[in-house]
């Protein structure tokens, strides 16, 4: 728990609970395509001094390389920006989509209807990480607030149950 947490429009007497970051899992995918990239990239690398034909392929070498550092850069700053804020008044979801786009919401506790968790698939359960889904008043179907791959979903869900009913 990150008590100490402060935030931007924080309300006097509100406290934050716990800062939630995705799971790490989520850099696997960008971390293997970055390996890919950069593999092709040093096997155009090796072979030129080799093969004189290769050589042309040198410029695509650096372009797959500065592909493969900004594909894993804004999937590692995402990650690391992503995060939601419990505190005792409301919630903050902060979702960080790459270097140029953001989406914060704000939710109060007496607004929230119901919340659920869901993790489907083997790597998901294994790891124990998933979405949770927080439904509100005057929320239709497909209108819920969704925060994808949190470490410990029904934890977190707990949690925000706890919090709301005092």
């Amino acid at each position: 728990m990150k008590k100490d947490f402060v935030f931007n429009g924080q309300r006097d007497g509100e406290e934050v609970i716990d800062v939630v970051n995705n799971h790490p899992y989520v850099l696997y995918l960008p971390g293997i395509k970055t390996v890919l990239l950069f593999s092709g990239a040093t096997a155009i690398w090796i072979f030129s001094p080799m093969y004189s034909w290769v050589n042309f392929l040198m410029p695509l070498a650096v372009v797959m390389a500065l592909i493969g550092i900004w594909l894993f850069s804004a999937a590692f700053y995402s990650f690391k920006e992503s995060i939601l804020v419990i505190t005792n008044q409301r919630l903050f979801s902060i979702n960080q989509k790459g270097f140029f786009s953001r989406k914060i919401t704000e939710l109060d506790h007496r607004n929230i209807q119901d919340i659920s968790s869901e993790s489907e698939g083997l790597a998901k359960m294994m790891l124990h990480f998933g979405d949770l889904i927080i439904r509100t008043a005057g929320a239709g179907t497909g209108t819920e607030l969704v925060i994808k791959n949190i470490a410990d979903p029904y934890d977190i869900q707990q949690l925000i149950t706890r919090t709301y009913q005092k």
